[in-house]
């Protein structure tokens, strides 16, 4: 747990931001979030929200401020999700927190934004080891640089299906989905040329595969 006083909201700085190596957070700024957590019973806490990447060696927490203007951290396996004005982020492999961009009958097709740790340099490793928890204490004056290094990032997807978790991978889907439309899916991502972290291509894939689960696409036979 750490201790702060509440920090003023930073400025907008541009259309898309990516955390840094002295903002090691997901959102540019503080955000207003709902956090609903309890094993037994569904308990609700509103609070200024973010998401810290972590460290080469960690994964996500939450960040937030409580009742006293502290600023604390839990892990997504204690959280059951949270509300951020974007949309509902879930816990995903008690290691992340994920953006909800699809829920339908069918599922959940979920969106994660996180460190690519392969990516980190040993100068950046070395920086977030000691800033990543450091500069949580004084974000309260710090004001998020469009110069400042910015983190290498990545993004994968999880598919929520028929009770299972799992990552957007070939091996993945062809193991969740109809085993007689094996041959049509190997098909079907050579013709679209599908890409695991494009957003529209994974949309695509669950419209396909999994919300028309039993229908037939015939588009890659030859004419």
């Amino acid at each position: 747990m750490l201790g702060m006083a509440l920090w003023a909201s930073c400025p907008v700085l541009g259309q898309e931001w990516v955390p840094t190596e002295e903002f090691p957070l997901l959102f540019r700024r503080m955000e207003t979030a709902t956090i609903h957590y309890g094993l037994f019973q569904d308990h609700e806490k509103v609070a200024p929200c973010n998401i810290s990447v972590g460290d080469d060696k960690k994964t996500q927490t939450l960040v937030y401020i409580n009742d006293s203007t502290t600023l604390m951290e839990t892990d997504p396996a204690n959280v059951n999700f949270v509300d951020f004005p974007d949309g509902r982020y879930v816990p995903v492999e008690q290691n992340y927190f994920g953006k909800i961009i699809i829920e339908d009958s069918v599922g959940k097709v979920i969106m994660v934004r996180d460190l690519d740790r392969y990516k980190l340099t040993e100068a950046t490793r070395s920086t977030l080891s000691q800033s990543s928890r450091i500069n949580m204490e004084y974000m309260r004056w710090y004001v998020p640089s469009e110069s400042d290094s910015q983190l290498p990032m990545l993004t994968k997807f999880y598919f929520v299906y028929r009770g299972n978790t799992f990552e957007v991978t070939d091996k993945n889907i062809l193991a969740n989905i109809n085993q007689k439309r094996r041959k049509e899916y190997l098909a079907y991502t050579r013709a679209a040329e599908l890409i695991s972290t494009s957003e529209r291509s994974i949309r695509q894939l669950w419209a396909d595969f999994f919300v028309n689960y039993d229908n037939v696409l015939k588009f890659y036979k030859k004419r």
